[in-house]
């Protein structure tokens, strides 16, 4: 049931719903109007005695997810803000666009690059997402930081 919640959470990045044609469109790279709050409201207007994730997960997910550039967040997000839950496993039919944030999560973890909220105030407004990195960096768009740390540290943009 956790996954469950899990999944429904970061299906908040799909740009369209369900198997018609909308699966194959790319997601949107603008980033998506559709809120953590939204989600949650649509869901739980559909399953009202569900228990619902609190929506500061999702914001905790959608904040690693903006500062890696994953566009599939925000059509995850596009598409669980108006899409039919099952109430029985909290599921929305979003499952391309969460594949494709599985993707993000898991191209990230092979970069050798962690994000670093604690340090993010040391970064400035254009790159305001700070990276640890075993090896390389994270983007071409990132800055290396000044730390004390024994590895590099990068600030970067999202997308």
């Amino acid at each position: 049931m956790r996954d469950r919640r899990a999944l429904l959470l970061l299906s908040f990045t799909v740009v369209s719903c369900g198997g018609d044609e909308k699966d194959k469109e790319p997601a949107s790279s603008g980033g998506s109007d559709a809120t953590c709050q939204q989600v949650y409201d649509n869901a739980a207007s559909q399953c009202a005695d569900a228990p619902w994730p609190p929506v500061a997960e999702c914001e905790d997910n959608a904040a690693e997810l903006e500062a890696i550039g994953c566009a599939a967040w925000d059509a995850w997000l596009s598409c669980a803000a108006e899409a039919a839950f099952t109430c029985e496993e909290l599921f929305a039919e979003c499952e391309t666009h969460w594949a494709g944030v599985e993707q993000c999560r898991a191209m990230q973890a092979a970069s050798g690059c962690v994000r670093i909220t604690s340090v993010d105030d040391q970064c400035d407004g254009a790159t305001p997402f700070a990276f640890a990195c075993l090896n390389g960096t994270p983007g071409a768009a990132c800055t290396p930081l000044e730390t004390s740390a024994a590895i590099p540290y990068f600030c970067c943009p999202g997308r």
